[in-house]
């Protein structure tokens, strides 16, 4: 666990962007789940799990934070949500992406989970990060269970006179 003050110390402005804080290089480089506790957050002695917000890029290989996830909401029996954020996409095809995006979420969660649990499948319209934001604090999500990639978005910007400039 990472106290809330060390988790919000570190770089500043581009060292942060470039470099990342403390907290974000443990993200980064562990092998293990982390859990990051905000600085907002006030003790509770009958806080109780209710609702797990799980965001997946299905490019990636998101399956064993999602398995984590369902392991986390069979045992507090808490509502799951399954979070795809897809940006950029024109009206005109989204309601195409979006079956297929329920379908690809659909097909990663394993059969024996609706025995306990009905996942509700959703998909937002905005970049990750502010689609994760908008939906945990829409549903009041308790936890938010999700992978950390490395760096990966990087190949696809390059520094160009000094700006950066997403490759296409």
């Amino acid at each position: 666990m990472i106290s809330s003050r060390w988790a919000h110390n570190g770089r500043r402005g581009v060292g942060k962007l470039i470099m990342g804080s403390a907290a974000e290089k443990m993200y980064r480089n562990a092998t293990f789940p982390v859990m990051t506790v905000g600085p907002h957050v006030h003790p509770a002695t009958d806080w109780k799990l209710r609702c797990i917000l799980c965001p997946v890029d299905l490019a990636e290989d998101s399956l064993p934070v999602l398995h984590y996830a369902l392991s986390l909401a069979e045992e507090s029996q808490a509502e799951l949500i399954v979070l795809d954020a897809i940006p950029l996409v024109p009206w005109q095809y989204r309601a195409s992406e979006d079956q297929r995006s329920r379908r690809a979420l659909e097909s990663v969660i394993p059969e024996q989970t609706n025995d306990w649990c009905k996942p509700e499948m959703v998909v937002r319209w905005e970049h990750a990060a502010e689609a994760i934001l908008c939906e945990a604090k829409s549903r009041e999500a308790d936890l938010i269970v999700m992978n950390v990639h490395n760096r990966a978005w990087l190949h696809g910007w390059r520094i160009c006179r000094g700006r950066w400039r997403q490759k296409w």
